[in-house]
């Protein structure tokens, strides 16, 4: 029996890959801390040793990989403490992304999401 299953692989799989990526592309450098000032964010710190930056928004990179063999839709949303808060797709400022439709084996990647009050 050994020998059939090394002989002759379970069929792959189906599944979608998710991964999120830090400020460079790798998984590190998460926004860790937002400091605002009248309900605005003005500064972001990536790490809790590293320096804050100034810019409006925490950055990182939503990976979406379709494994499924057929295509599929996808709904995404950011929560932050449990509330849901706008980020940035393709330019626009959007609370929910919905019905992102993908192709077997495509990539989809979110170059941007932050808090705006």
């Amino acid at each position: 029996m050994l020998v059939y299953s090394v002989a002759k692989p379970a069929d792959k799989q189906e599944f979608t890959e998710f991964y999120v990526l830090g400020l460079n592309g790798k998984a590190l450098e998460y926004p860790v801390k937002f400091i605002m000032t009248n309900d605005q964010v003005i500064d972001v710190q990536y790490s809790d040793s590293g320096p804050l930056i100034s810019e409006q928004s925490g950055k990182v990179i939503l990976g979406i990989v379709n494994h499924n063999k057929m295509e599929m839709a996808y709904d995404i949303a950011v929560t932050i403490n449990g509330e849901r808060v706008n980020f940035i797709y393709s330019g626009n400022i959007i609370t929910k992304l919905t019905r992102l439709t993908l192709q077997v084996t495509n990539v989809l990647i979110i170059c941007s999401f932050g808090i705006f009050l």
